[in-house]
């Protein structure tokens, strides 16, 4: 996103999205704008896992949340690489057109999205080969207007119902998991459990009741959504599997 209507982060921000079937480690990966040239902005060790979008955000380390809930997303649902995480500067991205490209630790091009134009507060879109699609529009692709107006859909998760996940899970462990966890809710209710993959394929569905759930996720690694619907409300939380 070149600009945003937000007054809480105001900052531009980009998302890197693992197509592939293993985790990728940033470490000594590099990017920049148009002006392609490695080692402009270099990243901190951060895994991205099988099918999860990371977010780099033109902003502090401390307004990550702030970021997350303009986007109606729990605090830490979303991996967020700050600009104070990066070595070297952010450079800016302009509405009037720029790119992102991403070079590996050798400085090699790995991937690269160009737009001719953005609109302040709208999310550009790219297909799966990078090629730029236009600005993103509410209910398509999954993005969505955050709390401020903006619309994209930073993570490719789905925004919180505006239930206090709290009351619903106290906590998962482990998590990221080998495939078997527990789900412990804030205390004995009934629920409907689903697990999707990042493209909403269903690998995972159960119903029951009490403050325990035991998970045994048989799946290929990489990044699922969890969502336990209850009388509560809904909870909605990324299970990372290794």
């Amino acid at each position: 996103m070149a600009g945003s209507n937000s007054t809480a982060y105001n900052a531009d921000w980009f998302e890197i999205y693992n197509y592939g079937d293993s985790a990728v480690d940033l470490s000594g990966y590099s990017w920049d704008d148009e002006s392609e040239i490695a080692g402009t902005s270099t990243f901190p060790s951060v895994m991205v896992q099988p099918g999860e979008a990371i977010v780099v955000l033109d902003d502090v380390a401390a307004n990550k949340d702030a970021f997350l809930a303009e986007w109606k997303l729990y605090a830490g649902s979303v991996t967020i690489v700050a600009n104070d995480e990066l070595t070297g500067s952010f450079p800016s991205l302009s509405q009037n057109g720029d790119a992102v490209f991403l070079y590996d630790a050798n400085g090699a091009e790995m991937a690269s999205g160009v737009y001719t134009a953005a609109t302040a507060g709208f999310a550009v879109e790219f297909d799966t080969t990078g090629t730029f699609t236009g600005d993103a529009v509410d209910g398509t692709n999954g993005a969505y207007t955050s709390l401020e107006g903006d619309v994209g859909s930073p993570g490719n998760l789905t925004p919180n119902t505006g239930v206090d996940e709290a009351a619903v899970i106290a906590n998962i462990y482990p998590n990221p998991t080998t495939g078997s966890f527990t789900v412990n809710f804030a205390s004995a209710m009934s629920y409907q459990a689903t697990i999707t993959t990042m493209t909403g394929a269903t690998v995972f569905q159960k119903e029951g009741t009490g403050a325990i759930l035991n998970i045994d996720l048989n799946a290929a690694r990489g990044t699922y959504v969890l969502r336990v619907r209850t009388a509560q409300g809904t909870a909605v939380q990324m299970i990372v599997l290794q």
